[in-house]
């Protein structure tokens, strides 16, 4: 059998990319992924794909709550930088990124989001390298209504979501194709 490549993972890219939030006690912090699924309607459960050593999952372990974050391409890069500072080197992650945090229920959510997810840790299942965190949805906002449609979701030219395809690279969503 071949070797896996170290870029295997790019072939399931682009994929939208969020900031995630969360807070314990006094401290707070942010970080990009796009690793991020819904993975059951009822009941409402995502899974987060985070590294195991990201100061952001240290607090979301210690809280056991945390938020996903939409924003569009005019943050593309505060986005880019969420990603790329970590919580440990900065006391005010969010601050030092650009963005603001505002506590909502049991979570921090982005100001100037246009929707969040507030999850509670259902499951935690240790995968290698990462852990994939299974949340229960316990609140679903959408501040921006007129980018999306309830049957399709985002509205492709007025929703402009960064998809991250590799290292710098983002690409935007664009056209609305309807199978047969």
């Amino acid at each position: 059998m071949e070797e896996t490549p170290s870029w295997w993972y790019k072939l399931l890219h682009p994929r939208p990319t969020y900031i995630i939030a969360a807070a314990h006690e006094d401290k707070r912090s942010i970080m990009a992924a796009s690793w991020v699924m819904p993975v059951s309607e009822e009941p409402p459960r995502l899974a987060l794909a985070i590294e195991t050593e990201s100061y952001t999952y240290r607090l979301i372990r210690e809280s056991g709550y945390f938020s996903i974050n939409i924003l569009f391409a005019d943050q593309l890069d505060k986005i880019w930088r969420a990603g790329t500072i970590s919580g440990y080197d900065v006391e005010d992650k969010p601050s030092a990124v650009g963005l603001d945090l505002v506590m909502s229920d049991h979570a921090p959510i982005v100001r100037g989001a246009v929707a969040s997810i507030i999850s509670r840790v259902w499951k935690t299942i240790s995968i290698g390298d990462t852990d994939l965190v299974i949340g229960d949805v316990l609140k679903a906002e959408l501040f921006r209504e007129d980018t999306f449609d309830k049957r399709y979701g985002w509205r492709p030219g007025k929703a402009p979501i960064p998809m991250h395809l590799a290292a710098k690279g983002f690409v935007l969503p664009g056209k609305l194709i309807i199978a047969k």
